[in-house]
């Protein structure tokens, strides 16, 4: 792909909406770690993810559903105020 290109979450950042499905992508993987932590925790043990094991042994559970959580934070306020932004002009 040359420089000039734009990837898609390039694309995605630029408008407003995008901003909303980005932190709705990581909303649902705050989501997905927590359950697979949980379930990891309820059974006293087992194979984790080498990334999750890592943030884990590190920041704990929390720290670990943070790590996507606060972008799914900052991608909602992006976009809303993208939004806000867009009927001033």
């Amino acid at each position: 792909m040359a420089d000039e290109e734009e990837g898609w979450f390039e694309r995605l950042t630029y408008t407003w909406w995008g901003c909303l499905v980005l932190a709705l992508m990581f909303s649902g993987f705050a989501l997905f770690i927590y359950w697979y932590i949980s379930g990891v925790e309820a059974q006293g043990g087992g194979r984790v993810w080498w990334l999750f094991a890592l943030v884990y042994n590190w920041a704990g559970k929390i720290g670990t559903i943070l790590c996507a959580a606060v972008p799914a934070v900052l991608f909602a306020i992006a976009g809303i105020v993208k939004f806000m932004g867009r009927n001033e002009d």
